[in-house]
């Protein structure tokens, strides 16, 4: 065993005894492991499987209830229309043109990370931090010179803009390493998804079932509707809200299944990706036969995950209606009550969506059910908490800047290839509206790619190195670079 190795394990174990959580709740070195396609697999969560092609049925025929006893979509259409669609006709090379421009800038933007993740990462620190300078400087300006005519606010916002700027500046300084090694994990997760062509296309798939899902709601949704304006003109039955809820409720399930089947058949091939020391021995359409092994074991694992979000976003959408309505009839503690439960629910959804897509991870490695797949990632993430958090926020952000990107140059060329003919402020608008609705249901997929990725090697890091420990008989995983960022004088991993 090297040196350096060896003085690590003794300060690991010298340090276990004064650690909170005890040495031996961290995964143990398996010498059988030979990566996510040659896990022993069985079917997991079979009843959450069976509890969704019953719903996904019920929810069918009641659909197909509605479509067939409904007025159709024109009784309650409107002929009148604020905008003329017609002269989009000559601008439609241009829309489509940038369209394709859009998803080309996404593409290009994952490939760019592949070798200037720093730099990005960085120059959008740098940006903000500039950005948050220049707006406490001229904030700090008007007040100087309108001392006597500002209110109390603009006091109260500037000092909450220096506050933020201070607490920015002292985190990026404080976790500069850590963020060294989110810049690292976002450069590998970016080869992995580089290293599947196919990912960019196999999203095409979910695309569908995206598309079909919310054309079937809407269809359902309208001829519903339509029953309660023609045959109930007194007032709505209550059976048509509870047509509505099913409805509504269908459309969450399916997309958030499909969704997990994809993230889930994602993570699988990009954890095999890490799971072989020499990536050029990565078995030969790893992606297609993770996406068999999704569908044959864990479809019921998907539907478990996709379940919970779903009703996540379900009560959310219940108290944003009921924040609606009570903003419309003025009662102020109903709007206090259910700003804050919007708020929370809103803080629940994205914690399961952060654990689900994790589950899955877990799933798609080593076989497991959600339960014991959630528990384990969660687990292992408490363990490596804040380098979590961290990571979590560079990827936020890196991803984040590659929509507003796609967003802003999309936007501003379509604009100014419109302008030029003199069309008027509504046909631009239009235009660009389109153009991004288009674009964002191309490019948020190819995004959700590199997310799963992120999530799926990071996860395999913290892994691997509670495996292993770099010794002969256990050798590390993780590339040189991360290697590097993560042993500091040879002895301790920095995670």
């Amino acid at each position: 065993m090297p040196q350096w190795t060896a003085s690590r394990t003794r300060t690991t174990e010298s340090r276990s005894a004064d650690a909170r959580e005890p040495e031996r709740t961290k995964i143990e070195y398996d010498p059988l492991w030979e990566g996510p396609m040659k896990t022993n697999r069985t079917k997991t969560d079979k009843g959450f499987l069976i509890g969704f092609v019953v719903f996904l049925s019920s929810w069918l025929i009641i659909g197909g209830i509605m479509i067939s006893q409904g007025y159709g979509i024109g009784s309650i259409s409107d002929d009148n229309s604020m905008f003329d669609f017609k002269s989009l006709s000559k601008h439609q090379g241009v829309i489509i043109s940038m369209i394709f421009m859009g998803i080309a800038l996404a593409v290009g933007y994952i490939v760019a990370l592949r070798w200037f993740a720093k730099f990005i990462v960085w120059s959008a620190i740098v940006l903000t931090i500039v950005i948050l300078t220049a707006g406490v400087i001229f904030s700090i300006a008007g007040l100087s010179q309108n001392n006597k005519s500002v209110g109390g606010e603009i006091y109260v916002k500037t000092g909450l803009m220096v506050i933020f700027l201070i607490v920015f500046v002292f985190f990026v300084i404080y976790f500069r390493k850590k963020i060294k090694v989110a810049c690292e994990v976002i450069r590998e997760a970016s080869k992995a998804h580089l290293s599947f062509a196919s990912s960019f296309f196999i999203l095409l798939i979910p695309a569908v079932f995206y598309l079909a899902s919310l054309v079937f709601f809407l269809v359902v949704l309208l001829n519903a509707q339509s029953i309660a304006t023609v045959k109930y003109e007194d007032g709505t039955p209550f059976w048509i809200y509870a047509v509505h809820l099913i409805n509504f409720f269908g459309l969450l399930w399916s997309c958030s299944f499909t969704n997990g089947l994809t993230q889930m058949a994602l993570a699988g091939a990009f954890g095999t990706w890490y799971w072989t020391h020499r990536k050029e021995n990565v078995p030969r359409f790893t992606l297609l036969k993770s996406c068999k092994t999704v569908v044959v074991f864990h479809m019921g694992t998907v539907a478990f995950g996709s379940l919970v979000i779903a009703i996540c976003q379900l009560i959310k959408s219940l108290f944003q209606a009921a924040r609606s309505d009570s903003g419309n009839s003025g009662n102020g503690f109903g709007r206090l009550m259910s700003c804050w439960c919007g708020f929370l629910w809103e803080n629940i959804e994205q914690f399961v969506k952060f654990m689900g897509r994790n589950a899955y991870v877990m799933s798609a490695i080593h076989g497991t059910n959600f339960f014991t797949s959630a528990k384990n990632a969660f687990n292992l993430i408490m363990r490596n908490l804040v380098s979590t958090l961290v990571l979590n926020n560079v990827i936020d952000a890196v991803l984040g800047l590659g929509v507003l990107i796609v967003f802003a140059v999309t936007s501003g060329v379509t604009y100014a290839l419109v302008h030029k003919d003199q069309e008027e402020d509504s046909t631009i608008a239009i235009a660009i509206l389109l153009v991004l609705v288009v674009t964002l249901f191309f490019v948020i997929p190819i995004f959700m790619v590199l997310q799963v990725a992120c999530d799926t090697i990071f996860l395999c890091v913290l892994e691997d190195y509670e495996r292993h420990d770099d010794s002969e008989t256990k050798p590390y995983y993780m590339s040189k670079k991360l290697k590097r960022l993560l042993l500091t004088n040879e002895e301790e991993i920095r995670l």
